[in-house]
């Protein structure tokens, strides 16, 4: 049925989301846009539906909330079965939003952010009990991981990755139940980081620098699992990591192995004051900053594999970052890269993009329902995810700054 007659003979028009005034017509373009794949009429009206009620309902947007914007009953089950048991894939909606949002304004990088879902059960698919770094204990969730493409003025995710453990893969009725595809196998959370954004190069993007926090992923193994879609990476690291100076003319070269601490306390009078805006305030601010070219000990960060073992290749030339937030301070962070040789305010002003997402993860996010879905299947929660970054999207209809 054309949407064009639904007004005349079916029930009350969907409302439209809240919008900044004039950007009804931007609305309609990104919707016709990303939702061009869809074939069939009545499934680009749901998917147009379900973002509207994403970014209209205030608090949990559940299906039932969401349905009720229609004024028709029927509509929750109608839209039970578009995300869960509908056939329409979401790849290309994904894809065409990474390339609207491109089209928009390049990122100026993708940064690899982690998404944890409390569940209170074990029936959600991919639902496990894990160490949750945000949370800083062990939890009953999902792990998620997302690729955003952001500058400095905001982020927007394109592509989500659901970690399966292997009580979910290696489990036949689980799998069942899950609707989860042959193609889905289980994953350690930092394959799952790297194939998030190298998932992306298949939709002819072009590549950017990844960011990401590496202190429970393990630098070397994520700089392994990028290298073969040779995007770089821009990692936070622990402190504790241990690397050796490369570089004869620079303090503790012919030391052998030292913490990134002790590293970058030792060339601390070298740093230079590096200006950056504060995603929190938007004020701009101003810290310390030095690099160190370092090469990371090969047992600091568990077995590589046989293709980027070669000792001496350009894998091994990495840069260690450090901050200071004040003059007589303690190490605020420090970050390793093997993006070559760069000057710190480039890259410390390109690190603070984490920050940009996290931001946005808790604010925006949130708030479109990127942790809200109550569907129990895999194909179901990629579903909802696509349209909930369409929402946040739409949302930010100004531009990302």
């Amino acid at each position: 049925m054309d949407q064009a007659l639904l007004p005349a003979i079916g029930p009350r028009p969907w409302p439209g989301p809240a919008l900044p005034p004039g950007a009804e017509p931007t609305f309609a373009g990104l919707c016709a846009a990303v939702f061009g794949s869809l074939p069939r009429s009545d499934q680009r009206r749901r998917a147009e539906q379900y973002v509207s009620g994403l970014m209209s309902l205030a608090g949990r947007k559940s299906m039932r909330r969401i349905a009720s914007l229609s004024g028709e009953g029927a509509d929750e089950q109608s839209l039970q079965h578009f995300i869960s048991k509908s056939t329409w894939d979401w790849v290309p909606v994904r894809r065409a939003l990474a390339r609207h949002l491109a089209g928009e304004r390049p990122a100026e990088a993708w940064v690899v952010a982690p998404l944890s879902i409390p569940k209170a059960g074990s029936h959600t698919v991919g639902v496990d009990r894990r160490f949750v770094s945000e949370l800083g204990r062990t939890a009953n969730v999902q792990q998620a991981y997302g690729l955003w493409f952001t500058t400095g003025g905001g982020g927007v995710p394109a592509n989500w990755r659901l970690v399966l453990p292997e009580a979910w893969t290696d489990d036949p009725g689980r799998r069942l139940r899950g609707d989860i595809p042959a193609s889905a196998a289980a994953e350690p959370p930092v394959l799952a980081a790297a194939s998030v954004a190298a998932e992306v190069l298949g939709w002819s993007m072009e590549r950017r620098p990844v960011v990401a926090d590496a202190r429970m992923l393990g630098f070397r193994r994520l700089a392994d699992a990028l290298a073969d879609a040779d995007l770089p990476v821009l990692a936070r690291i622990s402190e504790n990591s241990q690397l050796t100076v490369t570089s004869r003319t620079l303090p503790g070269y012919g030391h052998g192995p030292l913490t990134a601490r002790q590293i970058l306390e030792a060339a601390r009078g070298t740093c230079r004051p590096v200006e950056w805006t504060d995603p929190d305030t938007g004020t701009a601010r101003a810290s310390l900053a030095v690099t160190v070219s370092v090469s990371q000990c090969r047992a600091a960060d568990g077995p590589r594999t046989a293709k980027h073992s070669a000792p001496g290749g350009a894998h091994d030339v990495l840069t260690l970052l450090g901050e200071w937030r004040h003059p007589d301070g303690e190490l605020a962070e420090a970050w390793l890269t093997n993006l070559g040789p760069s000057g710190p305010g480039r890259l410390l002003r390109t690190a603070k993009l984490l920050g940009v997402v996290a931001r946005d993860l808790t604010s925006a996010g949130d708030r479109m329902g990127l942790r809200d879905f109550t569907g129990r299947t895999y194909q179901g929660w990629h579903r909802h995810m696509t349209l909930a970054s369409v929402a946040l999207t739409a949302s930010r209809l100004d531009g990302l700054g």
